[in-house]
């Protein structure tokens, strides 16, 4: 039998359901209560604050290909059949190609613009604005270092073997993708081949904040360099982490030669170390800074501007953080068992855990909170000051005034907003 529930009255199931307290650690003894929403006569729900207006844009639209922009502006998706299908990019279609790959339509941050890959026959291309393929030859530019390459089987830009999702800088006026004729691996960077090697690490080229400048780590035979603005770095055994600073002037990559492991920033090598733990190389906001966990024997040590921290047995990997002032660094660190926030050399109490995308700073930087998980009970932290405990705490945020915020479930299944409102407001 299919249960058929009145939308408003599924409003009341969903409220009960939320209010049941979540069991973490030792079970709290509660009962959950149901609870009746209040009814909002039509001619008074807040809705009819606005004067709706639909304007229909399309019919028949190939829901499984349909992608919006970011922006919520724009939308495109796939239409057509026997060697005929296009794109149509808020409401114009695009030219005629065999077939349109299924998944690679790709709008640029600003939503003005849109890539994908279509197919001529065995051929692939890439389809920028409109217009697909490379606008010319390859071509090798011996001051910057590139690589000359031939595609004698190159077919004056109709396409390739193979192509991969187009990749937007974030203003939206360059694009990069990497693309393969026969033996040989490309870059294409705004519609021009610049280079070919044994491939790309999956994840790049990757562009710089402002857009001016490009990076990638190429493959050459079991070796690994890294390329930035044309101009090739050392080989190494690995390499990973390839970033640029926030104002785009610096770059920083962590590098493995044999068993010792370095971070590159600038062209220059930190002092060596076991490894280099992925996901923790950081720029600080304003740029001046760098950050990064390393291993250090079976231990791991924070390292700043290459001053090593205490020893720990772990970090969690997404937890370091500068704070807005890029004066203070923050992280979560596991030691004896316990996991902590170590905030500029300062150590909180131990935690049975501590939530994931912690800690956070105040936009002032004066004040860091996290949520901690401690025999069964949750409270959040403000500057190593525990709240009261729950049940559940949803994650905490700051606003812009400095006011921290969050939602918590106390153990009789009530939720309860939480306002930590500093002094001077």
């Amino acid at each position: 039998m299919q249960l058929r529930l009145n939308p408003i009255l599924a409003g009341a199931v969903l409220i009960w359901a939320f209010s049941a307290p979540a069991q973490v650690g030792s079970p709290a003894k509660t009962t959950a209560r149901r609870v009746s929403p209040k009814l909002i006569p039509a001619s008074t729900s807040p809705a009819h604050a606005y004067k709706v207006k639909a304007t229909l844009l399309r019919q028949s639209v190939d829901i499984a290909t349909l992608l919006f922009s970011g922006d919520g502006r724009h939308f495109a998706f796939a239409t057509g059949k026997d060697k005929q299908q296009s794109v149509i990019v808020d409401g114009q279609p695009g030219p005629a190609y065999d077939r349109i790959i299924k998944g690679s339509i790709t709008f640029s941050p600003n939503g003005k613009r849109v890539a994908y890959v279509a197919a001529r026959g065995y051929k692939k291309l890439t389809v920028v604005d409109g217009e697909g393929g490379p606008a010319s030859r390859p071509q090798s530019v011996p001051d910057q270092g590139y690589k000359r390459i031939t595609l004698v089987d190159w077919d004056g830009g109709v396409g390739f073997d193979a192509v991969s999702l187009t990749i937007f800088s974030p203003d939206g006026k360059r694009t990069a993708y990497t693309a393969q004729d026969g033996q040989d691996k490309l870059l294409v960077l705004d519609g021009l081949i610049v280079t070919a090697y044994d491939g790309l690490l999956s994840g790049f080229p990757i562009f710089s904040p402002d857009s001016t400048r490009v990076g990638y780590i190429a493959v050459n035979g079991r070796k690994r360099l890294v390329w930035v603005d044309g101009v090739p770095g050392s080989d190494y055994d690995r390499l990973a982490a390839l970033t640029f600073s926030p104002d785009g002037k610096r770059v920083a990559y962590a590098a493995q030669s044999g068993d010792k492991s370095v971070a590159m920033v600038d062209g220059d090598a930190s002092p060596e170390y076991n490894g280099i733990v992925d996901g923790t190389l950081i720029f600080s906001p304003d740029s001046k800074h760098v950050a990064y966990a390393a291993q250090k024997g079976e231990k791991v040590v924070v390292v700043v501007d290459d001053q090593a921290s205490a020893e720990y047995d772990a970090i969690d990997r997404g937890s370091l953080t500068f704070s807005p002032d890029s004066k203070r660094v923050g992280y979560v660190v596991e030691k004896g068992g316990q996991w902590l926030v170590a905030v500029d050399g300062h150590e909180s109490a131990g935690c049975g855990t501590v939530s994931r995308g912690s800690p956070i700073f105040s936009p002032d930087s004066m004040h860091v909170a996290y949520e901690c998980l401690k025999g069964g009970k949750w409270s959040v932290a403000v500057d190593d000051q525990f709240g009261a405990e729950y049940e559940r705490v949803s994650p905490t945020v700051f606003s812009p005034e400095g006011v921290l915020e969050y939602i918590a479930l106390n153990t009789e299944g009530s939720l309860y907003r939480i306002k930590n409102t500093p002094r001077q407001h």
